[in-house]
């Protein structure tokens, strides 16, 4: 009578997935149809099981190109997340840093003793999101002398303004750090959870998914969108990274399992513990320490998104990642569809995960 229960148990679950999917299927299909992204591919990993999907094509000029579930994406400012994120509570872990450290102590030209790595990791820290003209600029020379003489714009701990200009310095502290943020994030994560795609300045173009026809770049293709990250070789705190859904799937799971995965510890549980505590009010969500902490159907998940059009939902409530990776800035950035987009598709996911 057990077995049989437990039967009917599995074919219910079985059941309910196959929905799901179909629903994930049938919702991004209609997001290429509508020109939300030329292509997307995605992963719902849900109870340590990983369920694909890839739709549309990766390139639509010069020639259409279509998609596949290897194709490799720009993704934006899930580096803050992936990579820096990640580095700093390693950092943290090591004993190398503190979160209550001054940012001064490590970069000499801050000419101040407030700000500390944890304004920047919750985006409070005063300095402003951007700074002006880097669409423009054709050298790092510019953009350097912007950051090292830049200006608190509030009092840190007053609001929350999301600042790439925050996770470039928290780049150039894991840098001075550990001499390569590309190099420590490959030792200590992506090697060995075998993210093999997972780097800055991929070197397979005809993989990637190429982003935006913009100005003197023309079409960006095997160099990173951003154009901060591009003037600084393609490695910075704030964006920079390429991946696979693959990849961030066991990046996904590392962070569902507390830290661990195939018997590997890679992040403490207090780590873990970390990203999910509230710090700072944003809005009708909060930061924690590097992720957005959001409210979805009746409880709480870590989340982030990259500006040219992925997102990676974790909910250790029901044990469940949700990544999706497109390049909705192909061929331009004007196209924001994914922004209403991102909420319907959440919607599919909580309607019908049980």
């Amino acid at each position: 009578m057990k077995n049989r229960d437990c039967y009917k148990k599995i074919e219910v679950i079985m059941r309910d997935r196959s929905i799901l999917l179909k629903e994930i299927d049938n919702c991004i299909t209609s997001g290429v149809q509508e020109g939300v992204f030329p292509g997307a591919n995605y992963c719902l990993v849900i109870d340590d099981v990983e369920y694909y999907g890839s739709f549309g094509n990766k390139a639509t000029t010069p020639v259409v190109e279509p998609n596949r579930l290897d194709t490799v994406y720009d993704i934006a400012s899930l580096t803050k997340v992936v990579g820096t994120t990640t580095a700093i509570l390693k950092l943290v872990e090591a004993g190398q840093l503190k979160l209550e450290d001054k940012v001064s102590q490590y970069l000499p030209y801050i000419d101040n003793d407030i700000v500390t790595i944890r304004h920047l990791m919750t985006h409070s820290s005063g300095y402003p999101a951007l700074t002006t003209g880097t669409e423009v600029m054709t050298s790092v020379e510019p953009l350097l002398r912007d950051l090292r003489s830049c200006t608190l714009e509030y009092e840190p701990d007053s609001k929350v303004v999301y600042s790439d200009v925050g996770f470039m310095y928290l780049g150039f502290i894991i840098e001075k750090l550990t001499g390569s943020l590309p190099l420590y994030l490959e030792k200590h994560f992506f090697e060995p959870l075998k993210m093999q795609d997972t780097c800055f300045n991929h070197k397979e173009i005809d993989r990637i998914a190429p982003t935006e026809i913009f100005g003197f770049r023309g079409l960006i293709r095997g160099s990173v969108h951003d154009e901060k990250s591009f003037l600084l070789k393609g490695v910075a705190g704030h964006a920079g990274l390429y991946s696979t859904v693959k990849d961030l799937s066991l990046f996904a799971k590392m962070i569902l399992n507390r830290g661990e995965l195939n018997g590997e510890r890679f992040l403490t549980e207090e780590a873990i513990e970390l990203i999910q505590r509230k710090v700072i009010q944003a809005d009708d969500a909060y930061r924690s320490i590097g992720w957005i902490i959001r409210q979805v159907s009746d409880h709480e998940v870590i989340y982030h998104t990259g500006y040219t059009g992925t997102s990676l939902l974790i909910d250790f409530e029901k044990q469940l990642a949700f990544i999706l990776l497109s390049n909705r800035v192909h061929p331009t950035r004007a196209n924001i569809q994914i922004i209403g987009f991102r909420k319907r598709l959440e919607a599919i996911l909580y309607e019908n995960c049980h």
